[in-house]
């Protein structure tokens, strides 16, 4: 029974990723102007990455469970 709720947490977590990492990616994109936009591009390649993942993680999850 743990595991089962602690895979729930997880997924939980997994969810907010999901929803939070393209906010972020939009964020990074209007606010940072000053920034290098080679520092920039890789901030974008990380959320896109995060969020790539954490979808992948939550189709494995719905197929397992």
């Amino acid at each position: 029974m743990n595991l089962f709720l602690n895979n729930h947490y997880l997924l939980i977590i997994d969810l907010l990723i999901f929803l939070l990492s393209p906010i972020a990616f939009v964020i990074n994109i209007i606010i940072w102007k000053k920034r290098p936009n080679s520092f920039k591009i890789k901030v974008a390649y990380f959320y896109l990455c995060l969020w790539l993942i954490s979808f992948l993680a939550i189709y494995k999850f719905n197929n397992l469970s």
